[in-house]
């Protein structure tokens, strides 16, 4: 038992020490407002966006700048709190200000320990059926988070011209499963963050 001890509190280290490195390689944090202004919202758009953000997200920071990637990545999560929106990615405003809300709700499911289990640690095993399903449950409560919340700020109208195009990343299960099976094995990541990491900065 003292060995396992052992072992537990030493990956606990580690992962702390992943986490620090990690966190400490994002640009800082822009503040809300900040984040608005940058992604282009009007100002209407931009005072009710901050509004919602501080209220329902008050202790999740924005990390907004270029990943290093060739791939569409428009947004990741790092942990419990951290957002990153790629500051290359084309799109409109509002597409930006739902990921940001998207991500935020990945990090809820990885703070209720939800999220490393049942996604990354499937593909590491090999549980490609486990995984797509996993997949679909948390894309479908992260989208259906950020587009709850983005109607009762007043985005009603967005949320009805792009929610079945938005929705449509659900259905891509078996393609996200084939690149980061492809990714683990290429850069030997050991969790969801180090794997992001290796794809973004």
């Amino acid at each position: 038992m003292k060995h396992v001890r052992n072992y537990l509190s030493f990956n606990k280290i580690n992962e702390s020490s992943q986490e620090f490195e990690i966190l400490s390689s994002l640009p800082p944090a822009i503040d809300i407002s900040e984040f608005t202004r940058r992604i282009g919202l009007n100002e209407n758009e931009g005072e009710r966006y901050t509004e919602l953000w501080t209220k329902e997200r008050p202790n999740f920071k924005i990390h907004f700048f270029p990943f290093e990637t060739q791939f569409p990545i428009l947004g990741v999560f790092f942990y419990g709190e951290d957002v990153c929106i790629n500051s290359r990615a084309l799109g409109p405003p509002l597409i930006k200000a739902f990921i940001a809300l998207h991500e935020s709700r990945h990090c809820d499911q990885y703070s209720d320990g939800i999220f490393e289990p049942q996604y990354f640690q499937t593909v590491v095993d090999g549980n490609e059926q486990q995984f797509l399903t996993n997949y679909r449950i948390l894309e479908d409560d992260a989208n259906t988070f950020a587009l709850e919340t983005l109607t009762d700020y007043g985005f009603g109208n967005f949320v009805r011209f792009e929610e079945r195009r938005i929705r449509g990343n659900e259905n891509m299960g078996p393609k996200i499963y084939k690149m980061m099976s492809e990714d683990i094995e290429r850069t030997g990541s050991t969790s969801m963050a180090e794997l992001i990491a290796s794809q973004i900065l």
